[in-house]
């Protein structure tokens, strides 16, 4: 008798639209080397690109770490709840794995207006952009459970308007 597959374990790249369905168990997590994943569904009304900050949706009570929003669109709420950084395009309700904690290379951040991010800066999701940003100065940062680390330097933009760049960041979401 053959053996019973227990996890589908589908690549960490790899996504399923909503009529591919929930291949994984929606909320699962794994390890892979010595990074942590989650399988989570997309619940925006569009898609959601790889390197973005996904937060947990709070609506969802209990259940809230089986979805993701985009930083952008969240509600107040949701943003406290940084869930991780998406390992590739999610669609529109669709299923993919984000990032819970290791190092991610790449992700999506808010070039500063005034003042450069440091090494080894806090950074939490924007509640505008679909990026990381700096929490506040260094040595003044509230504690955020829930957060990136900086581990390249972001210079200030040029003209200081809201623009992003991708840097390599530390995630600790779970």
């Amino acid at each position: 008798m053959p053996e019973k597959e227990l996890f589908v374990t589908v690549e960490i790249t790899e996504f399923k639209t909503a009529t591919q369905g929930d291949v994984e168990g929606v909320g699962v997590l794994r390890w892979k080397a010595d990074k942590l994943y989650r399988w989570v569904k997309n619940d925006e009304s569009s898609a959601m690109v790889a390197g973005e900050p996904a937060m947990y949706d709070v609506s969802n009570g209990a259940t809230m770490h089986q979805s993701v929003v985009a930083a952008a669109t969240a509600v107040a709420a949701d943003v406290a709840f940084f869930a991780g950084i998406c390992m590739s395009a999610i669609p529109t309700l669709g299923f993919g794995w984000i990032l819970v904690d290791g190092i991610y290379e790449d992700a999506t951040v808010d070039e500063p207006g005034t003042t450069a991010i440091a090494i080894g800066e806090i950074l939490i999701p924007s509640a505008t952009l679909d990026a990381l940003q700096r929490a506040v100065g260094l040595g003044t940062a509230a504690t955020y459970p829930r957060h990136a680390v900086a581990m390249e330097v972001v210079a200030t933009a040029t003209p200081a308007t809201a623009s992003e760049t991708t840097i390599d960041v530390l995630v600790k979401a779970n």
